[in-house]
């Protein structure tokens, strides 16, 4: 019979805590999250508010097909997509529980919506020094962002 020392001990029960909590991460990350990130170097902010009872990710997308941003919103909360470049972006939405980080979906109850109006960003420094600052709730499809264009899971964006 083996023996384990207090040491070997230790470390195997460090190890099974940091896996559990990198799990734990993945599968449902902050709000706030970005889960695709690229160059924001603008002024234009997004604030999501999702009233749903499942976590989303929002995901701007350029028209051209690739993605811009895509961040994690969990279920009652709120997060800010700031730094967006002035520009048009296509808006779509996943909403669902255990989120798995590796193939970038969700796995249970997954839904894909795209909005029926695209997202306008501008800045004007010089003469008004305004920006764009947005808002999309996810309060059961209210509002002009209505959550009209159900998708299939092949129609949304890669966010690989």
């Amino acid at each position: 019979m083996r023996k384990m020392s207090l040491w070997t001990c230790l470390i195997g029960v460090l190890t099974l805590s940091v896996a559990g909590a990198i799990s734990e991460e993945c599968s449902r990350p902050i709000s706030g999250t970005y889960i695709k990130d690229n160059w924001r170097s603008g002024s234009g902010e997004l604030t999501v508010d999702n009233g749903q009872n499942l976590d989303a990710v929002a995901v701007l997308k350029y028209p051209n097909g690739h993605v811009y941003l895509a961040n994690y919103i969990r279920s009652g909360e709120s997060a800010t997509l700031a730094g967006i470049q002035d520009g048009a972006y296509n808006v779509y939405l996943t909403l669902g529980k255990n989120w798995d980080c590796e193939a970038c979906k969700f796995t249970i109850n997954p839904v894909y919506f795209r909005l029926g109006k695209d997202a306008s960003f501008n800045t004007d420094w010089k003469d008004t020094g305004h920006y764009t600052k947005a808002t999309l709730s996810l309060n059961a499809g209210i509002g002009e962002h209505a959550l009209n264009q159900v998708l299939n899971e092949n129609e949304f964006p890669n966010l690989k």
